[in-house]
């Protein structure tokens, strides 16, 4: 069977018994992706376990307790173990899939095993792609041992297919738990809290990021009935070991470099789904939250214009994606809070409903009876 044929192939009646799938994740993106999924497949009378994968063996985690309970409540998560625990054979024959966005070096060295690849009694496994995906190249070629793949976008679907090298996945498709369209768009709020959802790497100068403060300091002062709330995705003291490291936090920047800050200039770190059930209006630079916010149905709105942007790899790419989108917006438009909807034929390019989870539970139980 050619890959072709496995992504038109009919779908799989639902299965019959509860599939229990593990969701392994290693730090904070990873366990929002974990959680989504988690939630989804128990919609649909699935077991998904979120799995915390410790640090080399040791009892360390690289996701804080508060992130933890943010997101999988005060239980934490169904399990946790040393990845090289979680990849042995005998672990992993209870599941039936396991579902990561992260295909990490031991994933890919077992999928790239045919001797495991072969073995009778293994789960199915299944690789989306962080969030925006910046290279999509590279996350293609980690991925192509797997046995499914979910590419985030129907073009990225067609390079794979086009870039394909030796045996491939079983089954490829496109779509992505953050990437749902949304069932509605919210009309802007007057007197709704605004969001800025803040990241470790754009912007990741010092003058960038404070003129990105300043911004929303003025935003502040024109809307003075507004809080503007910097959407915190951790605090100083946590993620040290995330590949990605945060220099000049907001809240440091704050405290140290802002005179009589406005009063409704304000920081908040909960979880994603309560700061969008009220947000007025979302906005971001180059983070995937600008996908939740708009699978959310929340007025979105991208900055990309700010200072010393060309030293951020992530800016011209996110211009190229967002391209016709109708979601970046220039300065101006950003103070004045007029933030446009998305562009329907772009919004189609870029999204997907509900069903993605029910192609990756009949992908599962395809795979199961191929």
């Amino acid at each position: 069977m050619t890959l072709s044929e496995t992504i038109i192939a009919p779908a799989a009646p639902a299965s019959p018994v509860p599939l229990k799938v593990a969701l392994p994740f290693q730090d904070d993106s990873s366990l929002f992706f974990a959680a989504k999924v988690a939630a989804a497949l128990s919609e649909r009378g699935h077991i998904g376990l979120t799995t915390q994968i410790l640090e080399r063996g040791a009892k360390a985690s690289k996701v804080s307790s508060r992130q933890i309970a943010a997101m999988l409540g005060s239980g934490g998560p169904d399990l946790d173990l040393p990845e090289t625990d979680f990849m042995k054979p005998e672990f992993l024959r209870s599941f039936d899939a396991v579902v990561t966005c992260k295909a990490t070096a031991l994933q890919r060295r077992t999928m790239a095993n045919s001797a495991f690849r072969n073995r009778a009694e293994r789960p199915v496994f299944v690789a989306f792609l962080p969030g925006l995906e910046f290279t999509p190249e590279k996350g293609m070629e980690n991925r192509r041992s797997f046995d499914v793949v979910f590419l985030n976008t129907p073009g990225d679907l067609a390079a794979f297919q086009t870039a394909r090298i030796g045996e491939g996945p079983f089954h490829a498709d496109w779509g992505h738990p953050y990437f749902l369209t949304p069932r509605t768009w919210r009309e802007p709020k007057p007197d709704a809290p605004i969001y800025f959802f803040t990241q470790a790497i754009a912007p990741q100068t010092l003058n960038g990021r404070l003129h990105m403060l300043q911004v929303l300091a003025a935003m502040a002062l024109i809307h003075p009935r507004r809080r503007i709330v910097l959407k915190l995705r951790h605090l100083p003291d946590e993620n040290a070991q995330h590949a990605h490291r945060e220099r000049f936090s907001y809240p440091w920047l704050h405290n140290r470099m802002m005179r009589n800050p406005p009063p409704n200039l304000e920081f908040a770190d909960g979880a994603m789904d309560e700061v969008l059930a009220e947000a007025g209006v979302a906005i971001t630079c180059t983070s995937t939250a600008a996908m939740d916010a708009v699978s959310a149905g929340v007025p979105t709105m991208l900055y990309l214009d700010y200072v010393e942007n060309y030293a951020d790899y992530t800016v011209e790419p996110m211009r190229t994606m967002f391209k016709g989108s109708g979601l970046i917006r220039p300065l101006p438009a950003l103070l004045d809070l007029d933030a446009l909807p998305p562009d329907p034929d772009w919004l189609a390019r870029h999204f997907r409903g509900e069903e993605l989870y029910d192609s990756l539970i009949d992908a599962i139980v395809r795979w199961q009876g191929r």
